[in-house]
């Protein structure tokens, strides 16, 4: 059984790299000769040994949604407490961090 470890990869890496080198070596004469098939070729190896080294550009773009804040915003609990209050038809009024019931409750 052949060990795997970074020192097998590394090897694999290097020795697939000198392949992709001698194969666009032999092809890339002809392609800039206009053969369009040696062409195409070149490009793959290209784009293989991108993908190996990393220096591709990455295929998926994260969307981004930008916002406009408009003025202050409520905390969580003061919309919890918004639709607390709406659901129960209640109004609280707070001064200086003491609740006092509004008008109507009972």
């Amino acid at each position: 059984m052949i060990k795997v470890d970074n020192d097998y990869r590394l090897r694999a890496v290097r020795l697939d790299l000198e392949r992709l080198e001698a194969m666009q070596a032999r092809f890339l004469r002809d392609a800039l000769s206009g053969d369009l098939a040696a062409g195409h070729l070149c490009l793959k190896i290209a784009e293989r040994r991108a993908a190996m080294l990393g220096t591709d550009a990455p295929r998926t773009v994260d969307a981004v949604q930008l916002t406009q804040v408009t003025g202050p915003q409520l905390t969580s609990t003061e919309r919890i407490r918004l639709v607390l209050d709406q659901l129960t038809d209640r109004t609280y009024r707070t001064i200086d961090g003491e609740v006092i019931k509004g008008d109507g409750d009972g």
